[in-house]
C-alpha cells in the first residue's frame, strides 16, 4: 500500500516523484536480491509504472536482501542450539537428586560461629553555631541599614518617581536585573 508517496516493504521506504498520486492503493513490487537501492513498482494488472529509490532504512539491515537472511538464519540455528543444551542440562539434572535435609545438617556441622555486633549508640558532636561565625556583633550592625534609614525621604534628580532610600535601592535592582544578560542552556 502508498501511504503518504511512500511505500515501506522489508523495514526499508522508498519513494519517488509523483508517488502520491497512488495514495491508499495497491501495488506490486519488484525487487533485487542483491540490491535495495530501488524497487519497481506495478499496477495489480501487470503494467509498469515507475522506479522507486530507497529512502530510509535501519542501520542493521544490509544492503543485500540474501545477506539479511543469512543473518537472521544465524541467529535462528543460535537460538535452536541454545534450546537444545537448556533440555540436555535439564535432563542431567533428573539424574542428579539432591537430599535437602543432608544439605542442612552439613551446613550446620561446617558452620562458623559468627560474631554479631552490638548496638552502639550514634557518635555525635555538640558545636556551637555561634563559634562558626567570624564577623562579630558590631560588624553585623553597621552593615545592615537601620529600617528608619530605608523609609527616609530621599531628593534624587535622577529619579523624581523615587521617594526613600529603600524605593532607590528596589530600583537599581530591578535595573540591574534588566540590564543583565541570561543564556539558557
Amino acid at each position: 500500500n502508498v501511504l503518504r508517496g511512500q511505500i515501506k516493504l522489508h523495514k526499508r521506504i522508498y519513494s519517488a516523484n509523483f508517488l502520491h498520486q497512488f495514495n491508499t492503493q495497491e501495488l506490486l513490487a519488484g525487487y533485487d536480491l542483491h540490491n535495495d537501492a530501488y524497487i519497481q513498482l506495478y499496477q495489480l494488472s501487470g503494467e509498469f509504472i515507475m522506479i522507486c529509490e530507497l529512502k530510509a532504512k535501519s542501520h542493521a539491515l544490509p544492503t543485500s536482501r540474501i545477506d539479511e537472511r543469512e543473518i537472521k538464519r544465524s541467529a535462528d540455528a543460535i537460538k535452536r542450539k541454545e534450546k537444545h543444551i537448556a533440555e540436555d542440562k535439564a535432563r542431567a539434572a533428573l539424574s542428579h537428586v539432591i537430599n535437602i535435609n543432608e544439605v542442612d545438617l552439613v551446613n550446620e556441622l561446617t558452620a562458623e560461629p559468627t560474631l554479631a555486633l552490638t548496638e552502639q549508640p550514634p557518635m555525635t558532636m555538640h558545636i556551637n553555631l555561634n563559634d562558626l561565625n567570624d564577623i562579630d556583633e558590631q560588624q553585623t550592625h553597621d552593615i545592615q541599614p537601620d529600617l528608619n534609614e530605608l523609609l527616609a525621604p530621599v531628593a534624587d534628580e535622577q529619579h523624581p518617581q523615587v521617594t526613600t532610600l529603600n524605593d532607590l535601592l528596589e530600583h537599581d535592582d530591578t535595573q540591574l536585573i534588566e540590564e543583565a544578560t541570561y543564556e539558557i542552556f
